[in-house]
């Protein structure tokens, strides 16, 4: 495990492969580069790239599915084909909400902690003033 401390100047580059059941098949991997900083908007920019790119994935596989249904396409391994795409998208939805649920609760014991310092720093603060 790393650790690595980001400021807005300082960019880190990551390179994250994303193999699936579909690149076993082929033989390939398709490779996704991006940066993180430390930096609210451009997080946002990739949480929406990120949901932009899997609604565009949806729609795509509506639109096939639907040319299928609508040719009446009779062949088994196509339609398997499709149905376990469905599935492999329906699967990348699933793992990146439990990831995302897995470090929101991570973040609500890390606020906890916090408060609790927080509030014995006020209590602190408190006793110097009327010191004071």
């Amino acid at each position: 495990s790393y650790s690595f401390s980001v400021s807005s100047r300082c960019l880190l580059f990551l390179y994250h492969i994303t193999v699936n059941r579909q690149n076993l098949q082929t033989k390939s991997a398709a490779c996704n580069s991006f940066f993180v900083v430390n930096d609210e908007k451009q997080r946002q920019k990739m949480a929406e790239d990120f949901i932009a790119v899997t609604q565009e994935e949806i729609e795509q596989y509506i639109q096939r599915i639907q040319e299928l249904l609508n040719k009446n396409t009779q062949s088994g391994a196509i339609m398997s084909r499709w149905l376990s795409k469905t599935e492999d998208l329906a699967r990348k939805k699933e793992y990146y909400e439990e990831l995302l649920q897995r470090r929101m609760d991570g973040l609500s014991q890390g606020f906890a902690s916090l408060r609790l310092y927080s509030s014995e720093l006020e209590l602190r603060l408190r006793g110097y003033t009327k010191a004071a």
